[in-house]
């Protein structure tokens, strides 16, 4: 019994000299090399384990699909091999050559069984009867003749004319041939005795496509002419499948006999209701001249290949986008589809066939409102979350896609996700700058962050989970600790809080409130240890110096008060512990390093430098009376001048303790003036008595 399988047979251009398989997803496509000139077909054997190939160099040649490798090689036919066909068994080969013969080969045999020499012109065209008992061929000169496959009885040929046979069909029951040629002429045949039942003027041009309906009386030819056609057996007037605007390059039909799919030249793919002649839709994407189209098994997907090399898939149901590739460098010649298996095989004039394994159709996770705009997967592959626009992050499993929980909503849309790497943790990233911390595992709050000024736009767990990394649309890259620390109230403020910092040591928290008052919090307990008193106004401003011993406070008039942090006193008693600027509201406060200097940062958009209030210090020792003083350029001595005992005097101390190093005397009248040279060895003194001394 024979068969024709054409799940994976395709006839090649004949400048192919070598195969190609592979698997799209995973390996790229082996090459199958050895025939030395092109390719002219290639059919897969029933265990789909063999390719079979057949070459204008007059070979036949087993392939392994495993692996690649050539399994036997029937070399040295008389002509150039153009079709093959094999058994349901998988045991007898049948080939069709150039030097129009038919031979037949028991594949577990090294030499023909059988060779019929009856056509006088290429055999291009060879098919099967379902039953495997009889193959009908047709030739280059127009003849066509069925060959029975049992016992030794002769070919019958048919009645034709001199165009040559593109095409050929055989009715599912065996009872019906049809034979199309290049000037667009079908013809019906009966295949028990070869009567002719009738002629159709098919096409205006070479007939491109033939095939009978599975279940029911018709037929349906496309053509070059850009028209595909069903026609009503017996034969009725045609019925036109109108759309397409150049050529019809291509077109298959649905198992079932409900869907027929056509390509075009007009860079098009239509889908067809055959019984009504109806189109359903059309298939967008297409960019280039279609070459091929083909559908799968239960007719769930179409498949198009086109000149560009561009192959593309379609879900039937709704004309949507299911992938698409560059198959190959060159146009695309045929495509066809895996009986059982997601597996579709592709020829192409860059001289290789391929085959590809198609992905799962996507499975639609349904939950959100409005658009989603971020997604992410855990490392492990149990979890993804989806976030977006509807405020609301929902946590799905994985594989199974269903929902696991939906996150509390939100006030802002996400903009980013994370999984932590063991997948405990989620962060979203939100519009609002904020990223928000959740346990995957019951949805409970994880923390806060206030991280950015406008959308977070990426989010990344470091390996061990420990920090979160976050980039803004402000421009800018923040780490983060994990886990986040709750943030802690400190109570006793009465009235806003308008300032705060820190001390250096991190031990103190300094607020201050709109009613004036400046508190001092202990960190680590969040208690008032004291309050600061003499600020007049609300507070607005606040600083500590590097040294830890200063606080200032700004308010509303322009007013910089000063305390010291070992006891809240005062810096300085009365006003003198104060700077007053212009009356305006001080908005920042910064010391210098050195501690001497305070910069103030107004309403008026000036910054203002102060030199800080100091304490005077007083010097004890003699009394001077009407005394005049002078400091050594190095600070390290003082001379004041006097009188002491009725006698004028001059006393040097030392400036850091106010010690008296020495007395000087001589001048007779009151003295009116000290100085020290500039390297402070030297005094030189002038008296009311006109004299100058050193």
């Amino acid at each position: 019994m024979l068969r024709r399988v054409c799940c994976l047979a395709l006839c090649l251009g004949y400048s192919v000299l070598s195969v190609r398989i592979g698997d799209a997803q995973t390996n790229p496509p082996n090459t199958l090399s050895g025939h030395a000139s092109g390719i002219a077909t290639l059919v897969s054997a029933p265990d789909n384990r063999t390719l079979i190939s057949g070459g204008l160099d007059r070979s036949i040649r087993f392939w392994d699909l495993s692996n690649g490798s050539l399994l036997r090689t029937l070399d040295q036919q008389p002509g150039q091999i153009l079709s093959l066909a094999v058994s349901p068994d998988g045991r007898t080969l049948l080939a069709g050559g150039r030097d129009g013969s038919i031979k037949r080969w028991d594949v577990f045999v090294p030499g023909p069984l059988r060779s019929v020499f009856e056509h006088k012109a290429a055999v291009g065209r060879l098919a099967v009867a379902g039953d495997g008992s009889w193959v009908v061929t047709g030739d280059a000169s127009g003849k066509l003749r069925i060959t029975p496959l049992a016992g030794e009885a002769a070919a019958r040929e048919l009645a034709g004319d001199e165009a040559e046979i593109v095409r050929l069909a055989i009715s599912k029951d065996g009872a019906l041939l049809a034979s199309a040629d290049a000037d667009g002429i079908v013809r019906l045949w009966n295949a028990a005795d070869g009567a002719e039942l009738g002629t159709l003027g098919a096409h205006a041009g070479a007939v491109s496509g033939l095939a009978f309906h599975p279940t029911e009386p018709r037929l349906m030819t496309a053509g070059a002419d850009g028209l595909v056609r069903l026609w009503q057996l017996p034969v009725q007037p045609r019925r036109e499948l109108a759309g397409h605007v150049a050529a019809v390059t291509s077109a298959a039909m649905s198992a079932d006999g409900k869907l027929a799919v056509t390509g075009s030249a007009d860079n098009s793919v239509r889908l067809f209701d055959p019984t009504t002649g109806k189109l359903i839709r059309d298939l967008p994407g297409a960019t280039a001249p279609v070459h091929s189209v083909a559908l799968s098994a239960d007719a769930s997907i179409v498949a198009a290949g086109d000149e560009a090399g561009n192959v593309r898939f379609w879900n039937a149901a709704d004309g949507a986008d299911r992938l698409h590739f560059a198959g190959h460098t060159g146009a695309v010649a045929d495509v066809a589809f895996h009986p059982t298996q997601p597996i579709v095989a592709t020829a192409g004039a860059d001289g290789s066939v391929r085959t590809w394994r198609l992905p799962e159709a996507a499975k639609p996770l349904a939950g959100h409102t409005m658009p989603i705009q971020t997604v992410a997967v855990s490392a492990d592959g149990t979890l993804a979350v989806t976030a977006g626009a509807d405020k609301i992050a929902r946590l799905w499993t994985l594989p199974a896609g269903t929902l696991a929980r939906a996150l509390p909503a939100s006030a802002n849309a996400a903009s980013s996700v994370a999984f932590s790497p063991d997948a405990k943790l989620l962060a979203i990233g939100e519009v609002d700058g904020a990223i928000r911390l959740w346990n995957t595992a019951d949805a409970s709050a994880a923390g806060e962050l206030l991280a950015h000024v406008g959308p977070v736009v990426g989010l990344a767990f470091s390996g061990d989970g420990a920090q979160l990394l976050s980039t803004g649309e402000d421009g800018t890259l923040r780490r983060w600790r994990l886990p986040v620390v709750p943030a802690r109230s400190l109570a006793g403020n009465a009235a806003a809080v308008t300032a705060t910092v820190v001390s250096p040591d991190g031990k103190l928290i300094y607020t201050g409130s709109a009613d004036g008052a400046i508190r001092v919090f202990d960190a680590a307990t969040d208690k008032v240890v004291r309050q600061l008193t003499g600020q007049v106004g609300a507070v607005t401003a606040l600083a500590i110096d590097k040294a830890n011993s200063v606080v200032a406070a700004g308010n509303e008039t322009g007013e910089v008060r000063f305390w010291k942090t070992a006891d809240g006193a005062p810096l300085l008693a009365g006003d003198g512990g104060r700077l007053l600027g212009p009356p305006i509201v001080i908005r920042a406060l910064a010391f210098h390093p050195s501690g001497k200097q305070l910069a103030a940062a107004g309403d008026d958009g000036a910054v203002r430098v102060w030199n800080l209030p100091t304490e005077t210090k007083r010097i004890a020792g003699g009394q001077l009376t009407d005394a005049v003083a002078a400091i050594s350029p190095n600070r390290a001595k003082i001379a004041t001048a006097g009188v002491v005992g009725g006698k004028p005097t001059i006393q040097i101390r030392d400036a850091a303790t106010g010690n008296v190093l020495g007395n000087i005397v001589g001048h007779e009248g009151p003295i009116t003036g000290v100085a020290f040279s500039a390297d402070a060895t030297k005094l030189v003194s002038t008296s009311a008595d006109k004299t100058v001394r050193v």
